[in-house]
């Protein structure tokens, strides 16, 4: 074999929309000549699906349109609520412990002076009696 058939031919991607509205791509040889519903044009942003192909553009739906597409696909599966963090729901409990805790110390040490007084009062009585 010479180098000419060794060597390989400069292959870019082409992109079509297949049945389903899905956008794919293959390798062609850098000559190719598209068809009418693919194009070697590499989408400048990612379209949403369903997508179609036609004068050398990729054309996609708007998210809206998208996702009431994706909802009639047969192998559409519904997101799972995402489970509350678990340390996020520690750390309100912690607060709210926290809180409480405040508050028992707060009426303890109330409590706490209200007895003095009132052992004071008392003291006091039995010393003048």
């Amino acid at each position: 074999m010479d180098n000419a058939q060794t060597q390989k031919v400069p292959q870019v991607p082409m992109y079509f929309a297949d049945n389903h509205g899905h956008l794919r791509s293959k390798l062609v040889p850098q000559d190719y000549v598209c068809q009418a519903y693919e194009t070697l044009e590499t989408p400048a942003n990612s379209p949403y699906e369903p997508v179609t192909v036609a004068n050398g553009h990729v054309t996609g739906v708007t998210q809206e349109e998208h996702e009431a597409w994706q909802k009639q696909q047969p192998d559409y599966v519904e997101p799972a609520t995402p489970e509350p963090d678990a340390t996020a729901v520690l750390g309100g409990q912690v607060a709210v412990l926290t809180s409480k805790v405040t508050n028992l110390t707060r009426v303890n040490a109330q409590l706490g002076a209200q007895l003095a007084t009132a052992l004071a009062g008392k003291k006091e009585e039995n010393t003048n009696a």
